[in-house]
């Protein structure tokens, strides 16, 4: 289990899902021990999150961070995450939503794993997302599986 300081430290990310209600996405050790057993390491779990539908394991890798960053939360189960992912697949336009999930998972990255130059700097959020090995761009997963898009839905 994570230690008190980690999970202060990283407060994580307001996220609205599908279903309306509005979550606190958050990765800590055991989130990341999750998503490394799912995806097979962090990287693959980065290279499926960031490529887009046309590269890598993208909805592997989208279900994972999500019932990774909230496990947390107990009421959250993955089975309630892949429905809810397959909820905004089923309806037409509504990716955004999808890049909503993509952001939130962004930034709660950046949080539980800043760039090692900026912790020595003394900025606490890291800095950019490509140098950090985080997803970086993966807002670009819903705009890669269609020009159709809605706001996202993160409360970030």
């Amino acid at each position: 289990m994570a230690s008190e300081g980690v999970q202060l430290r990283a407060a994580g990310v307001p996220v609205t899902l599908a279903d309306g209600t509005e979550r606190r996405l958050r990765f800590t050790l055991d989130s990341l021990l999750e998503i490394e057993e799912e995806c097979g390491s962090l990287l693959d779990y980065l290279d499926g999150i960031g490529g887009g539908f046309r590269r890598g394991k993208t909805l592997t890798a989208l279900v994972a961070g999500l019932a990774a960053g909230l496990r947390h939360d107990r009421t959250v189960t993955k089975d309630l995450v892949k429905a809810l992912v397959m909820q905004v697949m089923g309806q037409r336009g509504q990716w955004g939503v999808l890049q909503g999930y993509v952001t939130a998972l962004d930034e709660a990255w950046e949080q539980a794993v800043p760039r090692a130059e900026a912790r020595d700097a003394g900025d606490p959020k890291g800095s950019s997302s490509a140098a950090n090995g985080s997803p970086g761009q993966i807002s670009s997963v819903a705009s890669s599986a269609s020009s159709e898009s809605v706001p996202a839905t993160s409360g970030a």
